[in-house]
């Protein structure tokens, strides 16, 4: 199935209102007619991750179309890192990691996230797109925690593959400007320990 640049623009979820706030924004941009059992939210970590220099962080969205038919919104302030999953219409057991960017200061979440997974669902690969920790967010380890949670994802993804219905071995990765800096260290640091395991999930393969 070819998928255009049309596809993209033209999905469903480009309908998405942009008032909403933080997580409750993922659930209501994702329940959008044609997308029935999209939006789950999959936390990254048993518990909230340690190292915040702002406690309670507030994450905050933006609007920064100005065409009222299409929304682009990013988000910053994350100390929640999670996955938005985005089960293939007919799953042919390949996964896609889907990373936005933004500067390693904002996360572009639709544009370079829920409009391509909605693209590549259609097509047979169930998507999960990335809400990575920023470091300019205010992090004690800002340089790490980007990539750890990209590894960590990783593993979530395989940890659920018999609930997705996936092949474990056919999960990839794919990332815009920050994000494709975090899909090139997954791809070419993957030796590299970006943070001590947590519990059974770290056992599996995250390149």
């Amino acid at each position: 199935m070819g998928l255009s640049r049309r596809d993209l623009v033209k999905s469903p979820l480009v309908l998405a209102g942009a008032s909403a706030i933080g997580l409750a924004a993922a659930a209501d941009v994702l329940a959008q007619p044609g997308l029935a059992g999209a939006g789950e939210i999959i936390d990254l970590w048993p518990r909230p991750p340690a190292g915040a220099l702002h406690p309670g962080m507030t994450e905050v969205i933006e609007q920064t179309s100005q065409d009222p038919a299409y929304s682009s919104r990013r988000l910053k302030g994350i100390s929640r890192p999670h996955l938005v999953a985005f089960p293939a219409a007919e799953p042919n057991g390949s996964a896609m990691l889907i990373i936005p960017g933004g500067g390693f200061e904002w996360n572009y979440f639709e544009h370079e996230g829920y409009y391509i997974a909605d693209a590549l669902r259609r097509a047979g690969i169930t998507c999960f797109v990335l809400f990575y920790r920023l470091p300019k967010d205010g992090w004690t380890d800002p340089a790490n925690v980007g990539p750890a949670d990209a590894q960590r994802a990783m593993r979530v993804i395989r940890a659920n593959a018999q609930r997705f219905r996936l092949d474990p071995a056919r999960t990839g990765v794919m990332g815009f400007s920050a994000g494709g800096f975090l899909t090139a260290t997954l791809a070419t640091r993957h030796g590299a320990p970006f943070y001590a395991p947590v519990d059974a999930t770290d056992r599996l393969s995250h390149p």
